[in-house]
C-alpha cells in the first residue's frame, strides 16, 4: 500500500463531503503509523474546521462520556465513542462496540448511567454490556446491533440468552433486521424491517 496516496485520496473523497466527523484516539507519531493512521492524519491536517470530543464534551445534543482524553487503550474497540442524550423524555446510551475495558472504565467513572434504550454492538473482544454495567443502567430497551456475518459481529448464544434474561426488551438486529426509533412527547415507538 502507498500511505500518502491513501491519504491523499481519503482527504480527496470526504473534503465537502461531510459535515461532521468523530475520530478517536488515533496516533500519528507511533513508530510504524498505518496506512489508516496517516489518512486520518492527513485529513485532520489539511481539512477544517476540526473538532475533537471526549469525555466532558458534546457532539449536538449529545454528551460525551467516553473515552477520556488520557485514555490509552490498546483496543480500538476500548476508546468507542460513548454518548447519552435525551429525546424528548427518553435517555438514550450509545456504547458502540464499547469493549470490557472501555466497559470497565465507564463504571469507575460514572455513578448513573440508568437510561431507557441502550445501543451496543458486539466488540472484537469479550462481550458488550457487563452484567455490571447493565446494573448501572438499568435499561428498559436493548438493542444489539449484531449481524450474521462477518461470524464474529453475531451474538453468541450465552450473550443472547444473558441479554434475554434481562428485565428490559431485548432486540438483536440479526433477528429483526434495522431497526428503527420513533419519539414523540409522550412515547416511542420501535420498527424493525423484519417485525421481530
Amino acid at each position: 500500500t502507498r500511505p500518502g496516496f491513501i491519504a491523499i485520496r481519503l482527504c480527496q473523497l470526504l473534503q465537502n463531503r461531510l459535515s461532521r466527523l468523530n475520530l478517536r484516539n488515533f496516533h500519528a507519531d507511533e513508530p510504524k503509523p498505518s496506512p489508516w493512521t496517516l489518512a486520518v492524519h492527513a485529513f485532520v491536517k489539511y481539512t477544517s474546521p476540526w473538532n475533537t470530543v471526549s469525555a466532558g464534551g458534546h457532539v449536538g445534543d449529545w454528551s460525551v462520556l467516553h473515552p477520556h482524553d488520557s485514555d490509552q487503550f490498546a483496543q480500538a474497540d476500548d476508546n468507542a465513542l460513548v454518548l447519552r442524550g435525551k429525546v424528548f423524555d427518553k435517555s438514550v446510551l450509545l456504547l458502540a462496540e464499547l469493549g470490557r475495558p472501555g466497559q470497565d472504565a465507564l463504571l469507575a467513572r460514572e455513578e448513573d448511567l440508568r437510561t431507557d434504550i441502550v445501543v451496543a454492538g458486539i466488540p472484537t473482544q469479550k462481550e458488550p454490556l457487563s452484567d455490571a454495567l447493565l446494573e448501572l443502567i438499568q435499561p428498559g430497551t436493548i438493542i444489539l446491533t449484531d449481524s450474521e456475518f462477518p461470524a464474529t459481529k453475531r451474538a453468541p448464544r450465552k450473550l443472547r440468552d444473558r441479554l434475554g434474561a434481562q428485565k428490559a426488551r431485548a432486540i438483536f438486529c440479526r433477528d429483526s433486521g434495522a431497526v428503527t426509533l420513533i419519539f414523540d412527547r409522550d412515547e416511542f415507538q420501535i420498527h424493525t424491517t423484519l417485525g421481530r
